[in-house]
């Protein structure tokens, strides 16, 4: 379950302050972007992510904590939601069922609902309802020895719990739409009880490329 709640909370976007636009490229829509194959993002927590080839908007990855003996292999829709995760003898399946026009172009100010439906070796384990806010303004942030151009993202994640009652989650993504990924993340759990616990802060922290070639 910690990581279904962890990876399939799943959605990849941005940030906003109370400047305005500062030119018409900011103003948006934006179109879909994927980091460039052999990229490879670490944040602050120690999570690294390589990434693969993109088809279409299918992005291939390998994630998981950095110097960890196996990362797991990824599969991202629209740079915001995991379909589909292996680590040895476990996969995880996301059948995602999301709104028109969906994520792309990225439109700021627009809102987004989706339903995952969640899957563990073929045995459905949770279904989550998604609402995510976009940002009304591009913002900047400097992660990673750059000023970045991102998108905040805000998104509320609702499950059954194992009593049947309401469980809930919040995680808001900063993307950086030049770079096409998430570069800083909050997430937030919320107690049985409905109160937030207090958030866990992840933050690029480099951006460096494979050595050899990168698989799918």
């Amino acid at each position: 379950m910690i990581e279904i709640r962890r990876l399939a909370a799943v959605l990849v976007v941005a940030l906003s302050t109370s400047a305005p636009p500062a030119s018409a490229e900011d103003a948006g829509p934006f179109a879909f972007k994927a980091p460039a194959p052999g990229t490879v993002l670490v944040y602050s927590d120690g999570f690294q992510i390589t990434f693969g080839k993109t088809t279409g908007r299918v992005t291939h990855a390998t994630a998981g904590p950095k110097g960890a003996p196996a990362a797991a292999r990824v599969e991202f829709v629209d740079a915001f939601m995991m379909r589909r995760l292996s680590r040895g003898a476990r996969t995880l399946t996301v059948k995602i069922k999301n709104e028109k026009p969906g994520f792309w172009p990225l439109r700021l100010g627009a809102t987004q609902r989706f339903t995952m439906d969640i899957s563990a070796n073929g045995k459905p384990r949770q279904k989550q309802s998604v609402v995510a806010r976009i940002a009304k303004k591009v913002s900047v942030l400097t992660l990673a020895g750059k000023t970045r151009r991102v998108v905040r993202v805000d998104t509320d994640v609702r499950w059954k719990g194992r009593n049947g009652d309401e469980r809930r989650s919040a995680v808001t993504y900063f993307h950086d739409v030049d770079l096409g990924f998430y570069v800083k993340r909050l997430y937030t759990r919320y107690g049985a009880e409905g109160r937030p616990r207090t958030p866990k802060i992840r933050e690029l922290a480099s951006v460096g490329r494979m050595t050899e070639k990168p698989k799918r």
